[in-house]
């Protein structure tokens, strides 16, 4: 799957119009590799952790995940339950969820609003 979104990846960039035939490719190996992962746990299973309410607890947690989206850390994602923890935050989990750092880094500036004093 890699090799072919690597070529389809170079054609975008050479403002080419992907071949067909690599798209179709890109889609089954897609398929295929959704199909290997269909067995693992479901995330909504995970045990949830009781809601944090000590603010200083809340800033540790914030404080660490401001650096790592700074720095567009994947490694963030292994927060989530922390964060979960963390009143109001189920849009910063969706985002990180996503990757999508840059929106999530924002957010995270507006919770942490609520917690400092």
């Amino acid at each position: 799957m890699q090799n072919i979104a690597a070529e389809i990846e170079k054609q975008l960039k050479d403002e080419k119009v992907p071949v067909e035939k690599d798209l179709l490719l890109l889609k089954a190996e897609l398929n295929t590799v959704l199909e290997e992962l269909a067995p693992l746990p479901d995330k909504s299973a995970e045990p949830v952790m009781p809601e944090i309410q000590d603010s200083e607890q809340i800033l540790t947690i914030i404080k660490k995940l401001e650096v790592m989206l700074d720095e567009i850390n994947p490694e963030c994602v292994n927060l989530l339950g922390e964060i979960r923890a963390i009143p109001g935050t189920e849009e910063l989990v969706r985002l990180i969820e996503n990757y999508d750092f840059k929106e999530a880094a924002g957010t995270l500036t507006e919770i942490k609003k609520n917690w400092e004093k």
